[in-house]
């Protein structure tokens, strides 16, 4: 409970560590990405196990829901992406192109594109329906952590060990931006609602706010 920080349920079930969870857009279930090589979808209501997905070789790095909420989407150390029907459970088709562990994946705000990141520091952009690349967008000195689509699906942001953010227009697959400050990897980034800011985690401990428009920090975080 985000009020009082105390824990509302606890899901159990799968037998190794977690490394991603991602809320449906009905905030009706919850998706988990394991080290055991599963995904696992839960009934919020109920604490249930829903669905068991298995296919991934390795553990699952990173989960992400289809804003329709039939399918998901998971990466890992495969170098693999993969698309799941949430009805049945299997396995609609795997991506491939990537050339390394893929750390983290999203789908685009319409549901038509995947967009993952990888250790080998490349964002690729690929075509739901027919598997294909669409895109790569390179300019990472080091691995990519975290990938996110902006709310109006022009942009693309992510994060890197190379200690930036950097923002990139779908239409060109130019770097429009990089933004500086962390003192280590940076391993988790998301934007706001409006589109208007950019939120970065990272090793150093902190998390920071930026300005999407100007590329400067407006707020750093610490506590942790």
């Amino acid at each position: 409970d985000i009020t009082n920080g105390k824990v509302i349920k606890t899901f159990k079930g799968h037998t190794n560590d977690v490394n991603s969870v991602a809320f449906s857009p009905d905030g009706k279930y919850v998706l988990s990405g394991s080290w055991d090589e599963t995904l696992k979808l839960w009934d919020i209501a109920t604490s249930k196990e829903i669905q068991t997905f298995k296919g991934h070789p390795y553990w699952v790095s990173s989960v992400a829901f289809s804003p329709d909420e039939k399918h998901v989407l998971s990466g890992g150390p495969d170098h693999t992406l993969k698309l799941w029907d949430i009805t049945t459970g299997k396995e609609i088709k795997t991506f491939r192109g990537h050339t390394n562990w893929v750390n983290s994946v999203t789908f685009s705000p319409d549901g038509k594109y995947a967009l993952s990141g990888s250790r080998g520091g490349t964002i690729k952009m690929w075509d739901i329906v027919t598997g294909k690349e669409i895109k790569t967008f390179k300019g990472n000195a080091k691995g990519v952590s975290s990938v996110a689509f902006s709310p109006n699906g022009k942009y693309v942001l992510s994060g890197s060990d190379d200690r930036t953010l950097k923002l990139w227009d779908i239409s060109t697959g130019k770097e429009i931006k990089t933004f500086w400050g962390h003192a280590k990897s940076v391993y988790s980034v998301a934007f706001s609602p409006d589109g208007k800011y950019a939120l970065s985690g990272s090793w150093d401990h902190t998390l920071r706010l930026w300005d999407i428009t100007i590329g400067k920090e407006i707020k750093t975080f610490r506590g942790h």
